[in-house]
């Protein structure tokens, strides 16, 4: 049986469904930089818009192991993306990450041990993880400085897929093993003939905004 639960008045969009499959989350469009979140309970058939007041950004939505919340990336009361943990008993948002910069991505491994993000920095993604269980951020080990363009985790075992792209890489993957350390390059694109390492790196031009 099909059963409508809302009829958006712009863009609907699923993001997650709980690990225990009793709650969904998913954003309507509102702006261009802002969307509003809805947690649907499966069960009682209930839809909750968790911040109606609120216009800000909410995405990178990743469930907690026992399904009382979820990570993501958000704006919420701030100028700059940050990464917050939702409680869904307490119905409280909490700041677990607030750098200077924007947070634009963020992935839970599949074990949620260990939780990965990016920060942009300046024309470039810094790559942050986090040993959720004991509490500490992992050194990262040498990757290429460029744009981590995508994030995500092996299914079964602790490794980390970075899709990386930059002015002399054109688009590849690479993957880091947690445990061993090792970081394997998985792909090697096809540059046409063209010196890579001839490209030109971008820098950061910095100016005052009509604002000040």
């Amino acid at each position: 049986e099909i059963v409508e639960i809302l009829r958006g008045r712009m863009g609907l969009d699923i993001k997650a469904i709980s690990p225990d499959g009793t709650k969904l989350i998913f954003t309507e469009l509102e702006a261009e930089d802002s969307n509003k979140l809805f947690l649907y309970d499966l069960v009682n058939e209930k839809m909750h818009d968790l911040f109606i007041k609120n216009r800000s950004r909410y995405t990178n939505i990743n469930w907690v192991g026992d399904s009382s919340g979820f990570y993501l990336t958000t704006n919420h009361n701030r100028d700059r993306v940050g990464l917050a943990l939702y409680d869904l008993n307490k119905q409280n948002l909490r700041f677990i990450e607030t750098p200077s910069v924007d947070i634009f991505q963020a992935r839970l491994s599949k074990d949620k041990k260990y939780l990965a993000w990016v920060e942009n920095n300046e024309m470039h993604s810094v790559l942050r993880v986090k040993d959720l269980q004991d509490d500490r951020q992992l050194s990262i080990p040498d990757i290429p400085r460029g744009v981590i363009c995508s994030l995500d985790w092996a299914s079964e075992v602790p490794v980390l897929v970075l899709g990386i792209t930059s002015s002399q890489i054109p688009g590849d993957i690479w993957s880091w093993n947690i445990n061993t350390g090792k970081v394997h390059r998985s792909t090697r694109s096809e540059t046409a003939g063209l010196d890579m390492a001839s490209m030109v790196s971008p820098s950061a031009i910095r100016f005052n905004a009509h604002d000040g």
